[in-house]
């Protein structure tokens, strides 16, 4: 099984939890456990990819999780922000940055392995320039939140962000990378060598598989520092890069119309009011039930009383007839 889809599960339990009303009363052991479950599958699928990548991909899920779950209506949000994955999994409590720091290396490690090349910049590999990306470029938040003063208060910090995020949230599309109707798209990259940049650099597989991971994070509403409305433009467009790049540029999503189905857990999961009826509403069976029933009760009465007359005057003659 490839990285890509070996950890993907991870997202798309987080996502269905955050978005999914009625899983917000679950007791934290449950969700505890179903998460632990599902990294430790992940990490059994992806045995055959190196620590580095495993790393790569874990921290990816780990940041995700932990956003979708303080960010919902969980009523034990606060005691997972004491015992985040980024921070017992990561050893970090600063994985909304750290987030960015990690797609960025992709990127340029794309960008080196490959040797595409935009907006250029000096390139670690002789003879290469690797492309400027939007991570590159500095961000100004209008409401910065401050950084912890020790690890005391770390998971306060990280809870109080996240708190603070929440309203943007529900503001923002969560959801940024559409396709049009009837597009078919595979996130994860090829798992067989076509390419020459295959042949000459085998750890680009990984890479590439890593890259979608975030990508797949980010199309699924992951915001992590770009939480602040300033920034929505920003984060689309990183998302929009991280998801072509890991596709070596084969689908041009910046160039996709509007007319969408959109890129996310909804493959997975779709909210109940958005499920398609299966059979008739009660209301519409009603009236198919209680009209035959009504008329069958009716004709049986009328029989009923016709027989009844019937019966009584034939009793009537045939007294009359007997005496």
């Amino acid at each position: 099984m490839g990285l890509f889809h070996a950890y993907l599960p991870v997202l798309a339990f987080a996502a269905l939890f955050r978005d999914t009303q009625a899983l917000q009363n679950t007791d934290y052991e449950v969700v505890r456990k179903d998460v632990t479950t599902l990294l430790h599958q992940a990490d059994r699928d992806a045995a055959d990819f190196s620590e580095e990548a495993r790393a790569q991909a874990l921290f990816a899920v780990c940041a995700f999780a932990d956003e979708a779950l303080l960010t919902s209506a969980w009523v034990h949000r606060g005691r997972w922000a004491r015992e985040t994955l980024q921070r017992t999994l990561c050893g970090t409590v600063n994985a909304g940055k750290e987030f960015f720091d990690h797609c960025a290396e992709l990127l340029h490690a794309m960008d080196r392995l490959t040797g595409t090349s935009a907006g250029k910049q000096p390139s670690a590999v002789p003879g290469k320039t690797a492309e400027k990306t939007l991570l590159d470029e500095p961000i100004e938040l209008t409401q910065p939140i401050a950084s912890p003063a020790g690890p005391a208060d770390a998971a306060r910090t990280h809870e109080l962000a996240n708190t603070a995020r929440r309203p943007f949230l529900s503001l923002r599309p969560a959801r940024p990378v559409s396709l049009p109707a009837g597009t078919s798209l595979d996130l994860a990259p090829r798992h067989v060598a076509d390419t020459e940049a295959d042949t000459a650099h085998p750890l680009l597989l990984w890479q590439e598989e890593a890259l979608a991971l975030y990508g797949a994070a980010l199309s699924m509403g992951f915001c992590g520092q770009y939480y602040d409305p300033a920034a929505r433009s920003r984060l689309a467009a990183i998302a929009l890069e991280s998801l072509e790049k890991a596709q070596r540029g084969r689908i041009a999503f910046s160039e996709l119309s509007d007319n969408a189905r959109r890129l996310t857990p909804e493959a997975y999961y779709m909210p109940e009011a958005a499920r398609p009826h299966r059979g008739l509403h009660l209301t519409l069976l009603a009236p198919l039930v209680l009209i035959p029933a009504l008329a069958t009760l009716l004709l049986y009465h009328t029989y009923n009383h016709t027989i009844s007359l019937f019966v009584a005057e034939w009793v009537q003659e045939f007294g009359a007839g007997s005496f």
